[in-house]
């Protein structure tokens, strides 16, 4: 991202900003190890409907998962879950279901696309075969649900952090 920028001027910005376009893992990990602070807007749609944000928070702050708050859920195209109502933990590598489901570490694997390789971790639980909410979590109960992580997600987090504060979309609106 930075490359042209130094060999035009022999040096960096002490900050940036840049539109939702340069905001894949792999540009924001690159832009870190730039050491310039970077202000970028998300790929990734916000929780749109304030009931879904709502249910999201409440879940996430007591785990209690009661019927409304489920049906308030964000969802994704297929109108199942969306990934984003599953919650990383690091200290563990697994992820957490709204349901309060453990999704274990099951396969890390080399994807390739158009820039590279890129290390990919799925994750995923037996559990929904006896989950009431599984028929709106999983396309398959037996194989139970699946998600996702890639080596950038770190990177990606930490900017969505950044732009939770409004001086820092301030930063990002100059």
């Amino acid at each position: 991202m930075f490359g042209q920028v130094k060999q035009n001027t022999g040096s960096l910005p002490k900050e940036a900003s840049a539109d939702s376009g340069c905001n894949s893992g792999r540009e924001l990990t690159n832009l870190e190890g730039t050491g310039v602070k970077g202000f970028v807007a998300s790929q990734d749609p916000p929780v749109k409907m304030p009931a879904a944000r709502g249910a999201l928070a409440a879940v996430r702050a007591d785990g209690v998962i009661s019927l409304p708050r489920f049906k308030a859920l964000p969802r994704n195209s297929q109108q199942m879950l969306d990934r984003m109502a599953f919650t990383y933990d690091p200290a563990t590598n697994t992820y957490r279901s709204s349901a309060e489901q453990t999704l274990e570490l099951f396969r890390t694997e080399n994807i390739y696309d158009r820039h590279g390789v890129m290390r990919q971790t799925r994750y995923r639980t037996p559990a929904c075969a006896t989950c009431p909410f599984a028929q709106a979590c999983c396309k398959n109960t037996k194989k139970g649900r699946r998600v996702t992580r890639n080596e950038f997600e770190r990177a990606k987090e930490r900017m969505i952090e950044r732009m939770k504060d409004e001086a820092n979309n301030e930063r990002y609106q100059l």
